[in-house]
């Protein structure tokens, strides 16, 4: 019996998936059997390599590890981005090396990464402006390598510690005058916070994630916070109080707002939010909010006094949803058809249908949509019943 060789490409694409160990042993069958089996046990090779490396001692295995980092060092002649995660010894041994890495602009680390490295970098390197670190521990020679740097733009900290430690935010406030983008998502401590944030007063993009920002005694020290530049505000498990007073401080350049499980001491906080929203942002491009249905005067005005709204996504907790089922966001043709006609002179609309109930009038609104595309009202329009529309929305935010 002679299989198929699609049949065959089957049977061991299945057998990798299983992890069948006897895949081996097939390459040395005939050409055919090995030319089928060689790209699927080497897909990603990755997958094996701690098979390979268990045959080596340590000393093999450094040697090994050390060529890799020469071939990157000879083929990479101006080295932008370095990870060091895990890297557990110096991958530069020649000065020539040394001026490749010292050119490196962004960095990605743990807190618990080597400290003879950081040492190493600190010396070589001064023109980092972007630190993404997941800071599980205080390092000493990490926060020297912050501080050494010319101008540090871009910090993104995933906090994990429980012990206070104000080395990384002391190394931060170096760079207060030049970060613009702050990321911080925090667990335990919040000591330092209350005296970064006011310092960093050319932010453009803010995000901070985090239960511990629900605490109220960050209120007062937010009320003297000031960001005359920001741009981009992403918050998620912080308090309505806190997001109200960081968009009252803005001086109207806010374009996107993105506020995701956030909570309020009572309910008319969420009205509160939505004035100040559109008190404060008159050139707000994006908005992700909660919204209560006895506010939709409200938000009414919001649409009014936020000309440049390109895009809006509302969510709403479980109990409003199952209560009235959005019924307000199901358009009748006739509706829509106004609405459109009203949209002139706007920018295009992207639509997307989640839930469309056309019941008999299917042509007649699709010659709708139609007509509507080729006036340049509406730019794309498309069913997405799975919310993929969500997807649009990670190049800008």
């Amino acid at each position: 019996m002679i299989l198929n060789q699609d049949c065959l490409t089957l049977i061991i694409e299945k057998l990798y998936e299983n992890k069948h160990n006897s895949l081996f042993s097939c390459l040395l069958v005939n050409r055919i059997w090995c030319r089928i089996v060689i790209p699927i046990i080497w897909k990603d090779p990755c997958n094996i390599y701690d098979e390979i490396f268990h045959f080596y001692n340590n000393d093999q295995r450094n040697l090994i590890i050390q060529e890799i980092y020469k071939i990157f060092m000879i083929k990479c002649s101006n080295i932008k981005f370095l990870d060091i995660i895990g890297i557990l010894q110096p991958f530069y041994k020649y000065p020539e090396e040394e001026i490749k890495i010292s050119k490196i602009q962004e960095l990605q680390c743990k807190s618990n990464d080597n400290p003879l490295l950081f040492n190493k970098l600190t010396q070589i390197c001064k023109f980092i402006q972007k630190f993404i670190i997941i800071y599980t521990n205080s390092n000493i020679e990490l926060t020297k390598l912050i501080e050494s740097q010319l101008k540090v733009k871009y910090i993104k900290i995933f906090y994990m510690i429980e012990d206070d430690d104000i080395l990384i935010y002391q190394a931060i406030m170096k760079h207060s005058t030049t970060i613009n983008y702050l990321d911080l998502t925090i667990e335990n401590n919040l000591n330092f916070i209350n005296i970064l944030l006011p310092k960093l007063i050319n932010l453009k993009k803010l995000i901070l994630h985090g239960s511990l920002f629900y605490r109220l005694d960050l209120d007062k020290q937010f009320i003297s916070s000031f960001y005359p530049k920001l741009q981009i505000l992403q918050l998620c498990s912080i308090s309505f109080s806190i997001i109200i007073k960081i968009i009252q401080n803005t001086e109207g350049n806010l374009q996107i707002i993105w506020l995701g499980s956030n909570k309020f001491e009572n309910v008319d906080q969420n009205g509160q939010l939505i004035r100040t929203i559109s008190q404060h942002c008159p050139n707000l491009k994006y908005l992700k909010i909660f919204l209560k249905d006895y506010y939709l005067e409200d938000f009414k005005q919001l649409l009014i006094n936020c000309s440049l709204l390109e895009g809006i996504v509302i969510y709403t907790d479980n109990q409003y949803l199952n209560y009235c089922e959005l019924d307000y966001c199901k358009f009748e043709i006739k509706s829509l058809n106004s609405f459109l006609n009203n949209w002139r002179n706007r920018r295009s609309l992207c639509l997307y249908s989640v839930n469309t109930e056309y019941n008999n009038n299917i042509d007649k609104f699709n010659d709708m949509i139609e007509l509507y595309k080729k006036e340049g009202i509406i730019k794309k329009f498309k069913p997405d019943k799975n919310y993929n529309f969500m997807n649009d929305y990670k190049g800008i935010i």
